[in-house]
């Protein structure tokens, strides 16, 4: 079996970038690493666990398993969201080992966003051939 090595590009972080730009510059770095050493067809958790290490090892701040409580016209629910991680307290990061993104995927992104303190969010789809077809960033207007 044949495998192709692509070159690597990792995005420069600068000390002009915002938090937020740091952050998204850190897990995306971090998972084109995982994705290069590992490749795709892995469960999610393993993909998470690298992607903690290497977060760790940065220094750079995360939370893990995130329990997240809802709000409905200013009264907190009991229910909770699950957000997979927050790194640095600006970032959301859901991590998937699919063949293709359901919809329900980015609409629940979507809606993670919009009920927590986040200005951002990263898809990170690990079972693709190339890690940049797998990756999906929102932001969060106003």
């Amino acid at each position: 079996m044949n495998h192709q090595i692509a070159a690597v590009a990792y995005d420069s972080i600068t000390a002009n970038d915002s938090r937020e730009d740091r952050a998204v510059k850190e897990v995306i770095n971090a998972a084109k690493l995982i994705h290069m050493e590992l490749g795709p067809g892995l469960l999610e958790e393993v993909y998470e666990d690298c992607l903690c290490s290497i977060l760790t090892k940065r220094d750079v701040p995360f939370k893990c398993n995130v329990d997240y409580p809802v709000t409905f016209l200013g009264e907190i629910l009991d229910h909770k969201i699950k957000l997979n991680m927050i790194v640095d307290d600006c970032l959301i990061v859901e991590i998937k080992a699919v063949g293709k993104p359901e919809s329900i995927h980015e609409a629940n992104l979507l809606t993670c966003l919009k009920l927590s303190k986040a200005k951002q969010c990263l898809l990170v789809n690990f079972n693709v051939p190339l890690l940049e077809q797998g990756i999906k960033r929102l932001i969060k207007r106003g």
